[in-house]
């Protein structure tokens, strides 16, 4: 699956609940049926915990300082202390010096609250560094695995256009005319393109074939745009087009979509 900045801002948006009832369905539906990103939205929600955190932590530090600057603190700690009475006889009794305990407790609580910090904030930056290094090798992971299961199941051999058929069912039958020829030039171009080039620039090419006149070669341009998506490491918009041609009939790569759809969904990892 791959992280646009698209995809980012929608996590971020669901987590921070800005998305509308409609976007935040159509993103519950998405997140119900792809694990990869149910990862996703769980590693952002543990970084936007830790950063949550860093920030509440930094605010209650510049409140003790500001409070500590203001000479607040000493009023709190002896606030429960009863006032002198000077309209009250003095005895003559020799007092001894009353022990500075506040002024300890102070230093104590401030050495505490250093010693707290400092040990909170290592803890959440190897907590951090530990999400974003196991965030990146799980990507490369998938990455690997995308490009060999692409090099499992690509071929520039493109299946051969059946004849006409009365199945109403059947969608890869088209009328030999112009237009048919022409898009099968283009279809096996851009096959040879995804073979030798960055997928990127076909994807787009491909999406255009694949919705332009029904027939056998718009319907082999949805297969090879999954293919593309997935050697795009773009693993989610791939099974997106490989279920919805699994489950239409008479479609020239109904069952090599099938086997590919059960091999990514039984090879996710499971997270540690």
């Amino acid at each position: 699956m791959e992280l646009s900045d698209e995809l980012l801002e929608q996590i971020g948006a669901y987590l921070s609940g800005k998305l509308s009832a409609e976007e935040k369905d159509r993103f519950d539906d998405r997140l119900a049926i792809d694990p990869l990103l149910q990862q996703e939205v769980a590693i952002q929600r543990e970084l936007k915990q830790g950063l949550s955190f860093l920030a509440q932590k930094d605010r209650f530090k510049q409140l003790h300082a500001d409070l500590d600057k203001r000479g607040l603190l000493n009023e709190i700690q002896s606030g429960t202390s009863e006032p002198n009475r000077t309209d009250l006889p003095i005895p003559d009794t020799k007092l001894a010096p009353f022990p500075e305990r506040p002024q300890t407790l102070q230093r104590s609580f401030r050495y505490g609250w250093a010693s707290w910090a400092m040990a909170a904030s290592v803890v959440l930056v190897l907590g951090i560094g530990w999400v974003l290094y196991r965030n990146q090798t799980q990507k490369q992971d998938e990455l690997a695995k995308n490009e060999r299961i692409f090099n499992d199941f690509f071929t520039v051999e493109i299946k051969s256009a059946p004849p006409l058929a009365d199945d109403p069912d059947r969608v890869a039958a088209s009328p030999d005319n112009g237009q048919t020829k022409a898009d099968s030039a283009r279809l096996h171009a851009l096959v040879e393109r995804l073979q030798r080039v960055n997928p990127q620039p076909v994807i787009g090419e491909l999406t255009a074939l694949s919705a332009s006149n029904p027939g056998h070669w718009s319907a082999s341009a949805q297969w090879y745009l999954a293919l593309a998506y997935l050697k795009n490491n773009q693993q989610t918009e791939a099974e997106i087009r490989l279920q919805k041609i699994s489950q239409l009939n008479g479609h020239p790569y109904q069952q090599e979509a099938r086997r590919l759809l059960n091999q990514l969904r039984s090879s996710v990892p499971d997270r540690p």
